[in-house]
């Protein structure tokens, strides 16, 4: 029902987080529940810099919290097997 005021057809929300494609069997099921006129874009970079760039990210962010970062080969083999168990990786 779009009578609901807070629907606005012209609104555009956007999400940078590339794991919640790691959610996608059941994340766009979860948000038409509550917005089922929304329509899905999904953009994806080159997968290398994007798993290079993350690793990057979280190594900083514990480094300045004082907790080790797993090594790059263990980090990356856990990522590809959360992208495999979510179908986007085979």
């Amino acid at each position: 029902d779009n009578s609901s005021s807070s629907f606005n057809p012209k609104m555009i929300a956007m999400e940078s987080s590339p794991r919640y494609l790691l959610s996608s069997d059941r994340l766009p099921h979860l948000i038409l529940c509550v917005v089922p006129w929304v329509k899905f874009m999904v953009l994806v970079r080159d997968p290398v810099s994007r798993a290079e760039s993350q690793y990057r990210y979280l190594d900083e962010a514990r480094r300045e919290q004082n907790k080790p970062m797993v090594d790059w080969k263990t980090w990356i083999d856990d990522d590809l097997r959360l992208l495999d168990e979510a179908g986007i990786w085979n």
